[in-house]
């Protein structure tokens, strides 16, 4: 089973095994992650079979860039990705980096649009921008 391609290259699963194909080459190449989700800004969050079920992000070679230190982990855009630290912490934000931007906080989180980023704390939803100042009603 392969996904749509996304930044010129697309998840590709079998059986249990995932990978990607690069569109240039049309060469598959697994590596040992339970699931590879779509590249955004060059990287793809990748969850994966040793860590855990952790998730990190992998480049366009499928190499580590950021470890699978997540619960969970969105696409980058904006230049920020939303991450949940743990399942019993909040979602905040990192750079193409890893480095912690916004702190785990937030209950929800979506991705940055034009500079801002729809987040849920105690219940209320506001945005945020790359900074982490709030933008309340």
């Amino acid at each position: 089973e392969a996904f749509p391609f996304s930044g010129g290259y697309a998840t590709a699963r079998l059986e249990e095994r995932y990978g990607f194909i690069s569109r240039e080459t049309l060469t598959l190449k697994f590596r040992d992650y339970i699931s590879i989700g779509p590249y955004s800004e060059g990287l793809a969050h990748a969850q994966s079979m040793d860590e855990g079920g952790r998730c990190g992000y992998i480049d366009q070679e499928g190499e580590t860039v950021i470890a699978p230190l997540f619960a969970m982990c969105a696409s980058f855009e904006g230049g920020l990705a939303p991450v949940l630290k743990d399942f019993k912490g909040g979602w905040g934000y990192i750079d193409r980096t890893g480095k912690i931007v916004v702190d785990f906080k937030y209950e929800q989180a979506s991705g940055f649009h034009a500079g801002l980023a729809k987040v849920t704390r105690e219940g209320h939803s506001f945005y945020i921008d790359a900074k982490g100042f709030e933008y309340k009603k």
